[in-house]
């Protein structure tokens, strides 16, 4: 048991180290990067640097080499809990190579996904049990005792959690072939590597678009509840309603 404990310390050590080293080089080097607020503070993600020699190659080989080792050490040492396809390794840095020219879109990003009632009754049966032994509670169960009513009733029914107020960076580019291609940049970032030793084309563009385009969302109201998870929560049927309706205006606008 002392030995395993040594080497899993170990590997999570230089885990942590490999990451930590390659995120600081990146970020040092990165010629784009996201800012955001956590706790209070302003930190980085999403790197997006342009190796500019072949020294700068060698070491964005060594910086992903060593973390990829990391990685497998990690779970070699702690399989169970360190599966390959873990949130850990998720997020893999990589070198694109033979870029000619390049353009970084940055958009206000929104995502969406749909659940049966069944999650939401089980969350707030949940909440319930943690606040049914308090008295100053009472105003919380009586709540959750009408909302539960309300899933009951629509428990064959979908309902939408739509989450917004991200960004989403895309690495769109074009090889010194003519091939075009795009990468989504997730936190830990991507090098970018031309073929013939030039400094590619790289120009970032931030869409205001999406902001300014009408969305069926603004014609509902979501749905206020304790069982809601990150996100504005709408019933699946309304939303299709909402959706068959724009399309109808549309229509009769042409």
């Amino acid at each position: 048991m002392h030995e395993y404990n040594i080497r899993f310390s170990r590997a999570f050590g230089t885990y942590k180290r490999t990451t930590e080293k390659l995120a600081d080089y990146m970020l040092d080097h990165a010629v784009y990067s996201e800012s955001y607020i956590e706790d209070g503070e302003t930190k980085y993600r999403r790197p997006i640097v342009i190796i500019q020699n072949e020294k700068q190659y060698q070491t964005a080989q060594t910086l992903i080499n060593s973390w990829q080792s990391a990685c497998t050490e990690l779970h070699e040492a702690e399989p169970d809990r360190f599966p390959l396809n873990c949130e850990y390794f998720k997020n893999k840095p990589k070198i694109i190579d033979h870029v000619a020219l390049g353009r970084i879109y940055i958009n206000n990003a929104v995502s969406t996904r749909t659940y049966n009632a069944d999650r939401f009754i089980k969350k707030l049966q949940q909440i319930q049990l943690k606040c049914s032994n308090t008295p100053e509670f009472s105003t919380i169960i009586k709540k959750i005792k009408s909302e539960l009513v309300f899933f009951n009733e629509h428990r064959n029914d979908l309902f939408r959690i739509r989450l917004t107020g991200y960004i989403d960076v895309t690495f769109s580019y074009k090889t010194d072939e003519g091939l075009e291609d795009k990468e989504r940049i997730n936190s830990i970032g991507i090098f970018v590597k031309a073929s013939d030793g030039c400094i590619p084309d790289i120009k970032t563009v931030s869409d205001s678009k999406r902001e300014q385009r009408e969305s069926i969302y603004n014609w509902l109201t979501p749905i206020d509840s304790l069982a809601a998870f990150k996100g504005e929560l709408y019933l699946e049927n309304d939303v299709i309603n909402a959706r068959n309706g724009d399309k109808k205006l549309r229509l009769n606008v042409k």
